[in-house]
C-alpha cells in the first residue's frame, strides 16, 4: 500500500504542476510515476511486490472488462434475433 501512495502522490504532484486536470492526464501522471518508482525503487524488497502485482491487476481489469462485453453482447444478440439461442433452466443444488 506504501508504493501505491506514493504512486498516487507523484500522479496528483504531475497533474498539480501541469495545470491540465483531465483523466488522460491523471493516467498519464501515474504512467510516469511508476516508471520512476520501478526504476529508483528496484532494488528495494519492500516496493517489489507492488511492482510485480500491479501488471497483473491490470491484466486482470483488462481481461475482466473483454469478458463483460463478450457477455452483453452474447445478450443482446441473444434478444435482438428471432431466434433464441439461450436455454433457461433452474439448477437443483443438493444441500446436504
Amino acid at each position: 500500500m506504501k508504493a501505491f501512495g506514493w504512486n498516487m502522490l507523484l500522479a496528483l504532484v504531475w497533474l498539480v504542476l501541469s495545470g491540465n486536470y483531465t483523466i488522460s492526464n491523471l493516467f498519464a501522471g501515474m504512467i510516469m510515476s511508476y516508471a520512476i518508482l520501478a526504476y529508483l525503487l528496484r532494488d528495494s524488497p519492500t516496493f517489489e511486490a507492488y511492482f510485480k502485482k500491479l501488471p497483473k491487476v491490470i491484466s486482470f481489469g483488462l481481461f475482466f472488462i473483454w469478458d463483460l462485453i463478450k457477455a452483453n453482447g452474447r445478450v443482446a444478440y441473444d434478444v435482438l434475433t428471432p431466434t433464441h439461442l439461450m436455454k433457461p433452466a433452474v439448477i437443483a443444488i443438493p444441500l446436504e
